[in-house]
């Protein structure tokens, strides 16, 4: 009977623990999009007042 009760209780933390993983990797890659997006709207804005300000 302890086996089958600690084999469920082991189940529910390998869930558990892959969707805490799961979670993990979407939010890194979010901010990673996010830091990639603010870079190129910063490298656009930089590109743009160097070129006018050449004029």
């Amino acid at each position: 009977m302890l086996k089958a009760v600690l084999g469920i209780v082991g189940a529910i933390l390998a869930v558990w623990l892959v969707f805490q993983l799961i979670g993990w990797i979407v939010g890194l890659l979010q901010t990673f999009i996010f830091i990639a997006i603010m870079l190129a709207i910063v490298m656009g804005v930089v590109t743009l007042i160097s070129k006018l300000s050449r004029n």
